[in-house]
C-alpha cells in the first residue's frame, strides 16, 4: 500500500471531530430535540475533541517522519498573515455562536423572537 494512502487512512477520524467540537450542528440539533442543555454539551465536547485532535497531530507527525513524506517549504510571514485574514470570518462566527450561548445573549434573542411571532 502506498505511503500517502496510509496517511490518508489515518486522517479519516478527523471527520468525527466535527461532531465533538463546538459549535457543531449535531450537538445543537440533539440539544434542542432532547431538551438537553447546549452549554453542557459544548463544554463536554471540548475536552475529548482537543485530546483526539492532539493525538491525531502527533500521529501524523510520527507517520510523516516514518514514511519520509515530502514537506513543503515553510510559509513566509506575509503568507501567514494573508491566510489568517482570510479565515477571520469563520473564526469570528465560532466565537459569536459559542459566546452567545455561554453568555446568554442567544437565549434573550430567541425569547424576544418568539414573543414577536
Amino acid at each position: 500500500m502506498d505511503t500517502p494512502v496510509r496517511i490518508l487512512q489515518h486522517q479519516l477520524p478527523v471527520q468525527e471531530l466535527q461532531v465533538l467540537l463546538p459549535p457543531s450542528i449535531p450537538l445543537l440539533i440533539y440539544g434542542t430535540t432532547a431538551n438537553v442543555s447546549i452549554e453542557k454539551l459544548f463544554m463536554a465536547g471540548v475536552g475529548p475533541g482537543l485530546l483526539i485532535g492532539i493525538g491525531l497531530m502527533g500521529m501524523s507527525k510520527y507517520l510523516g517522519r516514518k514514511f519520509l513524506v515530502n514537506v513543503e517549504d515553510k510559509s513566509t510571514l506575509k503568507e501567514k498573515i494573508s491566510s489568517i485574514s482570510r479565515s477571520l470570518p469563520a473564526l469570528l462566527l465560532a466565537i459569536i455562536i459559542f459566546g452567545g450561548i455561554m453568555g446568554g445573549a442567544s437565549q434573550y434573542f430567541l425569547v424576544n423572537f418568539w414573543n414577536v411571532y
